[in-house]
């Protein structure tokens, strides 16, 4: 026994989107053979008139979704602006939105618990790195002179990034408001792009080799 025919279907559309032609050819697929639309026929152009509504309507969804998300909102026709208001995040428009978002986003991770991973995390998003280094309760005992009247050294810790956010005054700031925000009260840090060995000097501690610190 015979199978049904082959349906005509549509291979193009007059938006030029491949998008309205899949979902134009889906429809009637789902019909069946018993409406045959080829390029031209008005089964064709009505299918592809739905299929095109169809097709901004999720562009449209598409962009709102983009925009509750502060990693993906945008400055054009979109909410980018809105969220650093909210946030309280100067709005500068003369950023591109890539950075933008990724100050919004470094603000949004700072919002979690202060813990070394955590600034990791949030300075990261911003810096494109950052490694926490702390001053071991060790290092304090072995420094030269002792630092035992000094002890609350040991609640410094270093927040290691790239050295072009270092030297750029702006972007330092960035990350030190960053890290303000995350971390505990009766800490101190510095923000450097590396560390080395103890300075001679309780005043210098964990400030060595630290090229912007």
């Amino acid at each position: 026994m015979p199978g049904p025919p082959p349906q005509a279907l549509p291979t193009s559309s007059a938006d030029l989107r491949a998008i309205t032609v899949a979902l134009a050819r889906q429809m009637l697929a789902s019909i069946g053979s018993g409406w045959q639309a080829p390029n031209g026929s008005n089964n064709a152009a009505d299918a592809l008139a739905l299929a095109a509504s169809f097709a901004d309507l999720r562009a449209e969804l598409l962009g709102a979704w983009a925009q509750i998300f502060v990693s993906s909102a945008t400055s054009n026709n979109g909410l980018l602006s809105e969220w650093e208001a909210l946030l309280a995040i100067p709005v500068d428009g003369t950023l591109p939105d890539a950075d933008r978002q990724a100050r919004l986003v470094a603000f949004t991770r700072s919002a979690i618990a202060g813990t070394p991973q955590g600034i990791e995390s949030a300075v990261s998003a911003y810096a494109g790195s950052c490694t926490v280094v702390e001053v071991p309760v060790t290092d304090v005992q072995q420094s030269n002179p002792p630092l035992s009247p000094q002890p609350r050294q040991v609640f410094f810790f270093a927040v290691i990034v790239p050295l072009g956010v270092v030297v750029a005054a702006q972007k330092n700031a960035q990350v030190r408001a960053i890290v303000d925000r995350m971390k505990p009260a009766h800490t101190n840090y510095s923000v450097t792009n590396a560390v080395g060995t103890l300075a001679e000097t309780a005043d210098n501690l964990a400030e060595v080799t630290a090229v912007g610190a």
